[in-house]
C-alpha cells in the first residue's frame, strides 16, 4: 500500500473526491484512489524514477479492468502533467498484448 499526501491543487482535490471507501476484512474500511488516479500517479512516478515496475503495473491494470477504466480521463491528466508520451508507451504495450500471438 502506498500513502500519498495530497497537495493543494485542482488535480489532488479531484483525486480525493473520486476516491471510494471500501470495506476490508474484520469490519475495517479505507479510502482508495480510483484506478485512473493510480495510473496517473504511476505515470508521474515512472517519469521521476524510470522504474519499469510502474509501467508494468499500469499495463496489468488496463488488461484486467479494460472496460472499466476511463482512458480519456487519464489522457487529459497525462497531457497536463507532461507524461503523455509514457501513457502512449503503455497503451502500445497493452494493444500488443491484447492482439496475442499471430497465427
Amino acid at each position: 500500500m502506498d500513502v500519498i499526501i495530497p497537495k493543494d491543487n485542482a488535480y489532488d482535490r479531484l483525486r480525493i473526491l473520486r476516491s471510494a471507501q471500501l470495506e476490508l476484512e474484520d469490519g475495517l474500511s479505507g479510502w482508495f484512489a480510483s484506478p485512473e488516479d493510480v495510473i496517473v500517479k504511476k505515470l508521474q512516478f515512472f517519469q521521476e524514477g524510470r522504474s519499469e515496475k510502474h509501467l508494468r503495473d499500469i499495463a496489468s491494470m488496463l488488461l484486467i479492468r479494460e472496460q472499466l477504466i476511463d482512458r480519456d480521463y487519464i489522457s487529459r491528466w497525462a497531457s497536463q502533467f507532461g507524461v503523455a508520451a509514457e501513457w502512449e508507451v503503455v497503451l502500445a504495450r497493452v494493444n500488443n498484448s491484447a492482439e496475442g500471438p499471430h497465427v
